[in-house]
């Protein structure tokens, strides 16, 4: 597939002729991208079809984040005797195994920007994948239902919405157990995995050193007796970019890196269950002041997700009940979703990390269940899980179920539309967000009496429009004074409010030049009795 072959670029061998001893990993920070060797005019160069289809659906213009970087650079970075390891197109830079005497030697070229200490150490082996007997289904007395019903995923799959012909990227430590499970058996014969890599260890294996990327995969993917994820059909890509060993920057490198990967394939949803605060090296530590979206490495990266038209789901953290408690990077990034974690009640798990950002935002923005969460381990065994990590792929798998089902949403819409059905949408907080999101409410408010204005109550047309105006036109059987006409975006914000006279007149011609693409609700109250529509301009 090209897309992959794309992605696999990022992959550079260069001269290597260093003291192991001496080897650490390095962020080289570009400050352009003159020289590169790609073009907006040719994004099939570096991006997929279904990549280019998502941001064409959604209108999102290609830009100079999209190029590669600077073939020119890496050469020079190159003939310096560095080996480049990978590069980034969102951030314009490259990671490189050298010297810090090599490092001084290059950081007064032109075109370096800045430059930071990844990790000590050259890029670890590759990890030999466990062979892993193939676990049965194991019945136990729990299964998946009450945390798909709190969300309604239970309602999502009966009318059919189950993650068909969406990609979720799933980006953790590992996958320990997932291609000997009886429990992803779907997965792999259905050719639903359309692609692996460890960003760790660069191959193309995934299914080792943890089972955490396992547990949090089957909320969304997983599907047997007793047990169901909550988009088991979509397309999937397992990605490593966590180092259980040890911890250092270099992992929000291998994040960005698995992120763009997503993004160049086509990803519509990416979840991560990953979070960081502080490093085996001191000096790398983030403190709580820096949870303004802008700071930490990952978190300017994630803010990227949206403006590609990718929905980007994070855990919050498990902060909440120590010194830290303020939510992880990148849970602090821009128009994205974190998620918190609740116990089957409603009530806030004691772990999870609150906000807002210091910046003033409302985080996290939802809720689902983190404590006691029902999974599938890497033994096929159905058990609980405590932690952020797990609520978060069980909105993601609600999103692309969602996204499924609403096609004509942007990524902005989407995640907007969950927040304000949400169960806690009219009181947000920093220890739940917005509340629990939920398939039937969402979805509801989006499909209002579509079919009612061919019975009952008023016609809107034309529906969907393109045009500056619409007509309103009331049923014959309607007699009333007086109606209030408003029309509201998903954000719930009140775009325009008309007051009409109902008494003279039966159509009118209502102006809507200044609103954009989307989709919106019209709630119309007429004397005592109120209607809604959806309304949708392409």
């Amino acid at each position: 597939m090209k897309w992959f072959k794309v992605c696999l670029l990022i992959y550079v061998v260069g001269v290597c002729d260093l003291n192991a001893q001496e080897i650490n990993r390095y962020w080289i920070q570009f400050s352009d991208k003159n020289g590169t060797a790609f073009s907006l005019d040719n994004p099939e160069d570096y991006l997929s079809e279904k990549a280019l289809a998502r941001r064409a659906r959604q209108q999102i213009a290609l830009d100079s984040t999209d190029l590669p970087p600077s073939q020119t650079y890496k050469d020079i970075i190159a003939e310096n005797d560095m080996r480049v390891v990978s590069q980034s197109r969102w951030m314009n830079g490259i990671l490189v195994e050298a010297t810090e005497e090599q490092m001084l030697e290059i950081s007064s070229l032109h075109f370096i920007d800045s430059t930071f200490l990844a990790a000590p150490g050259p890029v670890p082996s590759p990890v030999v994948n466990v062979q892993s007997n193939h676990w049965r289904k194991r019945q136990r007395m729990v299964n998946s239902d009450n945390q798909n019903q709190l969300l309604g995923i239970d309602v999502m799959h009966q009318y059919n919405f189950s993650g068909d012909n969406m990609l979720v990227a799933v980006l953790d430590g590992g996958f320990l157990g997932t291609e000997s499970n009886d429990y992803f058996d779907h997965v792999f014969q259905n050719n639903q995995l359309v692609a692996t890599y460890d960003f760790v260890h660069y191959t193309d294996r995934v299914f080792h050193s943890s089972d955490h990327g396992t547990r949090a995969f089957s909320t969304i993917g997983a599907r047997g007796d007793n047990y169901i994820g909550g988009a088991p059909d979509a397309d999937f890509m397992l990605i490593v970019t966590e180092d259980v060993a040890t911890e250092f920057r270099v992992e929000e490198i291998n994040w960005l890196l698995g992120a763009e990967m997503a993004d160049s394939a086509g990803a519509d949803v990416i979840s991560t269950s990953l979070g960081y605060t502080v490093f085996n090296d001191e000096s790398m530590n983030y403190t709580p002041g820096d949870l303004n979206g802008e700071t930490a490495f990952i978190s300017t990266a994630a803010n990227n997700l949206s403006k590609k038209g990718i929905v980007g789901v994070f855990s919050v953290g498990n902060e909440g009940n120590i010194a830290w408690q303020t939510v992880a990077t990148a849970a602090d990034a821009k128009n994205i979703l974190s998620v918190g974690a609740i116990d089957i009640r409603g009530n806030k798990a004691s772990f999870s990390s609150t906000g807002p950002t210091v910046d003033g935002r409302i985080k996290p923005e939802l809720s689902a269940i983190g404590y006691g969460a029902i999974v599938i381990d890497r033994t096929g065994n159905i058990t609980t899980a405590y932690g952020t990590s797990f609520s978060a792929p069980q909105v993601a798998g609600l999103a692309a179920g969602l996204w499924q089902a609403l096609p004509e949403l942007t990524a902005l819409e989407l995640m907007a539309l969950l927040k304000n059905t949400a169960d806690n949408a009219a009181n947000p907080t920093n220890e739940l967000g917005f509340g629990v999101p939920n398939f039937q409410r969402a979805y509801n408010i989006t499909h209002i009496a579509e079919q009612e204005t061919e019975a009952t109550g008023f016609l809107i047309y034309p529906n969907p429009f393109t045009d500056e105006s619409v007509f309103l036109e009331r049923k014959d059987d309607l007699e009333f004074q007086d109606l209030c006409v408003t029309i509201r975006d998903l954000n719930g914000r009140s775009l325009q409010e008309l007051q009409l006279d109902g008494r003279n007149n039966r159509k009118w011609l209502v102006p809507l030049a200044h609103i954009s693409p989307g989709i919106y609700t019209v709630s119309i109250q007429a004397d005592e009795k109120a209607y809604q529509y959806k309304l949708v301009k392409n």
